[in-house]
């Protein structure tokens, strides 16, 4: 095999080829694209000329294909003589064999075989400190999902989901050593992205409260888990896997069971009728760990908490469409999450958009819900349901986010009793709410 390295093949997002040399890249058109992955992918191994067909034209070949298939190599010989300078002989780099065609290159050239050659090498060192430091040169050559713009669905459905299955288990394989060599800021800045890119793989979502747990924000990793809770739900119609739930319920007695002061300790699981107790509940959508900016505002959102467990006044967010009112107030709530050991209520209330807002009285049927009534005993009138909302809200520490709001019509009723903290964002300036409840208004301007 040619010892030629200077060529770059990237298939660990989007498609590049490159000389090493320089970093000129060369842009393949049409099919030499697909051509050349399905070559990429089988390095140093013949590839019959009918699987090229296959991955260049998926199930529509033309009808000579495989005389049309020795043109494309042709031209993608010529792409790469002049991408690299005619410094390397071609001929020995892509070669026609009997079968079918071979390129010739060492691993390195291709970022996939690069990256399985260190993850090969992690497995087999005895030393974490050197695992670890070779699975995160693997990691870092990924780019985005595999094939993710090649022209094959040939390829992408028969690959790319194998590949993406090896970037899991590296990753799961480096968090693992994270976790077991404490760092755990590391691992959770890491398991943020994945719970991103894979937002249904339950072991990150393991690992990331775990980590959470560990650094001491457990008030935070149960409002994660309520998160993933809901998006499975939501998704997929089913239950969190037995080992997230058995992490949650560990946590949950912890919490409860917690005997410190201060912000760091979540308050016990309330009454919510004869006999039944609640857990908090964590309905916040998704953080926003990559928020930025907004600090003045920020700060106004922090001087709420100093009020006084009894004496906090509802907050307004208010601001024109897509000026980022909910982003600010979700990223807010989920660092403040330790502050409200009762749980964070979320509700949007169709305001604006195209659902009809919400009533009320439904919105109430939610709250209450939320702080564990069940629906047997949620009464049928507005104004019986409030007073259930207020006397079950009473002396808990909750923060009840309203998102989007229609005006201070729609938002009185729903207001908790004084214990609880309230946030609501809405387009329109909510001045009843303001002469009424005491609320503070914070404008957000572009």
């Amino acid at each position: 095999m040619t010892q030629a390295t200077t060529l770059r093949i990237s298939l660990l997002g989007p498609f590049q080829v490159s000389a090493e040399a320089d970093g000129e890249q060369t842009m393949l058109t049409g099919r030499q694209r697909p051509l050349l992955a399905a070559l990429a992918l089988e390095r140093g191994t013949v590839v019959s000329s009918d699987r090229l067909i296959e991955a260049v034209w998926n199930e529509q070949p033309p009808p000579a294909a495989r005389t049309t298939l020795r043109s494309y190599v042709n031209r993608l010989r010529g792409s790469l003589r002049a991408l690299l300078g005619g410094t390397e002989e071609v001929g020995t780099l892509l070669r026609s064999t009997a079968g079918g065609y071979r390129l010739d290159v060492l691993p390195e050239a291709v970022d996939l075989h690069h990256f399985r050659q260190l993850s090969a090498e992690a497995g087999r060192t005895g030393d974490a400190g050197e695992e670890r430091a070779l699975l995160w040169r693997a990691l870092g050559l990924w780019r985005g999902e595999a094939l993710c713009d090649v022209d094959s669905d040939t390829l992408r459905r028969e690959v790319a989901a194998v590949i993406d299955e090896e970037y899991v288990q590296a990753a799961q394989r480096l968090i693992e050593l994270d976790l077991r060599g404490g760092n755990h800021d590391e691992a959770i800045a890491l398991l943020r992205r994945l719970t991103t890119a894979h937002p249904l793989h339950e072991r990150f979502w393991h690992q990331l409260l775990l980590a959470l747990e560990r650094v001491g924000r457990k008030a935070e990793a149960l409002a994660q888990y309520e998160q993933v809770r809901s998006m499975l739900a939501d998704e997929l119609g089913v239950a969190p896997g037995e080992e997230l739930r058995r992490f949650h319920q560990r946590l949950v007695s912890a919490v409860g069971s917690s005997t410190g002061t201060g912000p760091e300790r979540p308050a016990p699981a309330r009454r919510a009728g004869p006999g039944r107790e609640v857990t908090p509940s964590w309905q916040l959508p998704r953080d926003i760990p990559s928020f930025s900016g907004r600090e003045k505002a920020r700060k106004a959102l922090d001087l709420a908490l100093r009020a006084g467990p009894h004496a906090t006044p509802p907050l307004a967010i208010e601001g024109p469409a897509g000026i980022g009112k909910t982003a600010l107030a979700v990223y807010w709530a989920h660092r403040a999450a330790e502050h409200f050991p009762d749980g964070q209520l979320y509700l949007d209330l169709h305001g604006f958009g195209p659902e009809p807002a919400l009533d009320p009285r439904d919105a109430l049927a939610s709250l209450l819900r939320g702080i564990g009534v069940p629906d047997s005993r949620v009464p049928d009138g507005l104004a019986d349901r409030l007073a259930l909302f207020r006397s079950g809200t009473k002396g808990r520490r909750l923060l009840v986010l309203l998102d989007n709001a229609a005006g201070s019509a729609q938002v009185r009723p729903l207001l908790p009793a004084q214990s609880c903290a309230v946030v609501v964002t809405s387009r329109r300036a909510l001045r009843d709410l303001v002469a009424h409840d005491g609320a503070r208004r914070l404008r957000l301007g572009p």
